[in-house]
């Protein structure tokens, strides 16, 4: 291996995200799908907002304890490949490109809850209709 890389196993699974505000307490926004194209290389794509899944329940779970261990707060992106268990392989503690399409679907105001987050109470949920798929080539005519 080059020097300043580094390797790691490549896990096979689906590419989801979840979107999580921490403040005194958690909020789940979505759980994300990344839309991923692998050959000679690995790129993103795009994403659906929000994804529903049988292993949604473990996603959320663990996207909410990887926020809570590191501390993070107000709004965060925890990028999972679900497995044979989740896989956490990024956080980004910043509103990511899921954003596009949670903005789109989600009926509160993404500007309010982060405020919340820092001086208040956040809600117990969100409401959520609809879906919003984005495709990375598209981002710049959106």
């Amino acid at each position: 291996m080059k020097d300043g890389f580094i390797a790691t196993e490549f896990i096979d699974g689906e590419h989801l995200s979840a979107s999580v505000i921490t403040g005194k307490t958690q909020l789940l926004l979505t759980v994300n799908k990344q839309l991923i194209k692998i050959d000679n290389k690995i790129s993103y794509e795009g994403g659906m907002v929000p994804y529903h899944c049988d292993r949604e329940k473990e996603v959320v779970d663990i996207a909410k304890k990887t926020t809570k261990v590191l501390g993070c707060r107000s709004y965060a992106g925890v990028d999972i490949v679900l497995a044979d268990k989740p896989y956490v392989v990024d956080v980004n503690p910043r509103p990511t490109t899921s954003l596009i399409g949670i903005i789109r679907v989600m009926k509160a105001q993404i500007a309010d809850l982060i405020l919340k987050s820092a001086f208040g109470e956040l809600p117990r949920s969100v409401e959520v209709d609809g879906c919003f798929t984005f495709k990375k080539d598209d981002l710049f005519r959106l």
